[in-house]
């Protein structure tokens, strides 16, 4: 099956848009590359019908600010992406890329518009959630998880709230003794994110997925939910590579239950309002906020020795601020990152995960446009750099 690769304006819950310029020609074979789009996205609530055509004296007279605004990045040349990436600075997207199938058994191809499971990505939603409680005086973050769970496990007296948010806990399984002393090592776990979803339930008296609802009608996030709702049955198909090299229908069987640290759909469109919405100061308090971009602890990754704080990864290096997390589940990769000084974000979202044993090769898309992004940014002589907390 040969694949598809196409640009397009973000459409749905952007509201109405404005074509600002075409954008260039897709690469041919396997490389699927694009570029050249400048998108104008009206705030949420805006309708499509509403929008009006631009006239032709509208178009020539954009054509030359579209063209030098135009952000343009190559991707593809290690593999070809299997979904769909954008680069916007503020609410204007500047650079958009979709390859691939939807759905490959019926020939749907790729789309902006399409929702993905963002897996990992999750986790700063559901950080941000946390600490409406905390804004709201019903949880404390050197609290432990005994104050509002009861699990019966020795270290639930040990671990506390902020050692789950900036995955310091120890915790490998809940029914198994700590790895390590609570505080003392970062050690990347779903299950700080699960029991998270589970406290914020209990202090809020609701379901996760009416607290996430309200935050998401806060940023104007309507293609956002959970696995476990209705929604998610609109998400593309996932697929995973097999030991041979084909792929396969990945199944999500039990995502359902694991929202809070990966099981939540989004599109590219809503991941831009998130990054507006958190960074911007519509989500949390200030002083969560800063909390959240705080690096606690360090971690090891592909790009180096990162800082981690509350569900973001985050970075000051070659001096420029960088907030990130990445995702991989069965069939679904995802990486967000936001540029605070330059309000720049990059979401790429793939509905094909290939062998885990390779994140370079599985994330070889985003990297590649990520280096191109930090590399404008570095020759740019625009605003002064926003430093991150430091630890």
């Amino acid at each position: 099956m040969s694949g598809h690769c196409f640009v397009s304006p973000l459409r749905g819950a952007l509201g109405s848009l404005v074509l600002l310029v075409a954008l260039g020609a897709c690469a041919g074979g396997s490389q699927g590359t694009s570029q050249g789009a400048v998108v104008k996205a009206p705030p949420a609530g805006s309708s499509v019908e509403g929008a009006v055509a631009l006239q032709k004296g509208d178009r020539a007279a954009h054509a030359g600010e579209a063209a030098a605004r135009t952000a343009r990045f190559t991707l593809g040349t290690r593999r070809p992406l299997h979904g769909v990436l954008a680069v916007a600075d503020g609410s204007e997207v500047v650079f958009s890329s979709a390859h691939g199938y939807a759905d490959r058994e019926r020939s749907v191809a790729s789309a902006l518009e399409k929702r993905f499971a963002i897996a990992s990505l999750g986790k700063q939603i559901t950080a941000a959630l946390v600490m409406q409680q905390v804004d709201q005086g019903k949880l404390a973050l050197d609290a432990p998880v005994s104050t509002y769970l009861s699990l019966g496990a020795d270290w639930a007296k040990q671990v506390k709230v902020r050692h789950l948010l900036n995955h310091t806990s120890g915790i490998g399984k809940v029914d198994e003794p700590l790895r390590s002393a609570p505080g003392s090592t970062f050690a990347y776990s779903n299950a700080n994110y699960d029991l998270l979803g589970k406290i914020v339930e209990r202090v809020s008296g609701q379901s996760f997925a009416e607290v996430a609802g309200r935050l998401f009608a806060t940023c104007g996030m309507r293609e956002t939910a959970g696995l476990d709702t209705p929604a998610a049955a609109e998400r593309v198909v996932g697929y995973a590579e097999q030991e041979d090299g084909s792929l396969a229908i990945a199944s999500l069987e039990g995502m359902a239950e694991h929202v809070p640290s990966g099981g939540m759909v989004s599109s590219v469109a809503d991941l831009i309002r998130w990054n507006l919405c958190l960074h911007e100061g519509k989500a949390v308090s200030r002083a969560s906020y800063e909390a959240m971009i705080r690096p606690t602890t360090r971690r090891a990754h592909r790009w180096g020795e990162l800082g981690y704080g509350f569900g973001l990864q985050v970075s000051t290096a070659e001096g420029i601020t960088e907030f990130s997390h990445n995702g991989y589940i069965e069939g679904f990769i995802a990486t967000l990152i936001y540029y605070p000084a330059q309000r720049r974000t990059l979401v790429a979202l793939e509905n094909v995960a290939l062998d885990s044993g390779d994140m370079g090769r599985v994330f070889a898309p985003h990297d590649e446009v990520r280096a191109q992004v930090r590399a404008e940014l570095r020759g740019s002589s625009g605003g002064a750099e926003v430093a991150a907390p430091s630890e």
